[in-house]
């Protein structure tokens, strides 16, 4: 078996006296290559809260850390500071507008298990189950 043509190289010959390292890589297709026309759009993100929204939501927050314990309800690990972080809405704002500044959708939790909960939205029973009894509540709303 011979070796490859690049001098040093000692793989086995691939194609037309190369290696698999050196031999040409297949073109791309050229109606995916990018050309001085084609250029790529950037669509700057708009906001979805106006500043006026957001000071409303962290008053609401405001009001229910005045009201609660200040320690997760999942868990029971103490929050020792306020932050927008710690609140989650257990019905989506997108979905469930009429529930944003309902009290009962909202559950404090630590910034880790927020995290956990947006990355898996089923992982704690406790949210779980206060999200079946929302969902009845705004279902017999409509």
């Amino acid at each position: 078996m011979s070796n490859c043509k690049i001098e040093g190289c000692q793989s086995p010959v691939f194609s037309k006296g190369l290696c698999h390292f050196h031999s040409p890589k297949k073109r791309l297709n050229s109606s995916l290559r990018l050309t001085k026309s084609s250029t790529i759009k950037y669509k700057p993100k708009v906001a979805k809260y106006t500043e006026e929204d957001k000071k409303t939501l962290i008053a609401f927050y405001k009001k229910i850390w005045g009201k609660r314990l200040h320690a997760s309800e999942i868990s029971g690990e103490k929050i020792l500071f306020f932050s927008s972080v710690n609140f989650h809405h257990i019905l989506p704002k997108r979905t469930y507008k009429e529930a944003i500044f309902d009290e009962e959708n909202i559950i404090l939790l630590t910034f880790v298990e927020h995290s956990n909960v947006e990355i898996n939205p089923t992982r704690y029973e406790e949210i779980n189950r206060r999200k079946e009894i929302l969902q009845n509540k705004y279902r017999n709303y409509n």
